[in-house]
C-alpha cells in the first residue's frame, strides 16, 4: 500500500518494524504502548504528545447470534466477561 511520498506502509502485522525504526531515529511510531514498553523502560523510546493520546475504548466482540453457539466461542466470551 503506497504511503505519503511514495513510502510503503509496514502495515499492522509489522509493528515491531515500526518500533525498530523509531529506536533507530527514523521517525515517530504510533503503536500500542504495551508493544513499546520495553523500549520505553530502557529509555530507547519516549512517549510524546501525551495530551493527544485517545482514551481506550471498551472492548467489543461481535458474533452471530444463534441458538447453537460453538462451545469454544462461548468459553471465549465467558473469559472476556471475566
Amino acid at each position: 500500500m503506497p504511503g505519503v511520498g511514495g513510502c510503503q506502509h509496514p502495515g499492522l502485522g509489522n509493528l515491531r518494524a515500526v518500533i525498530r525504526a523509531a529506536v533507530l531515529d527514523v521517525g515517530c511510531a504510533y503503536v500500542y504502548e504495551a508493544l513499546a514498553q520495553q523500549d520505553i523502560e530502557q529509555k530507547r523510546l519516549q512517549p510524546i504528545l501525551l495530551n493527544w493520546i485517545p482514551r481506550a475504548e471498551p472492548f467489543c466482540l461481535y458474533y452471530p447470534s444463534r441458538r447453537q453457539m460453538p462451545v469454544p466461542l462461548r468459553v471465549f466470551i465467558d473469559f472476556l466477561k471475566g
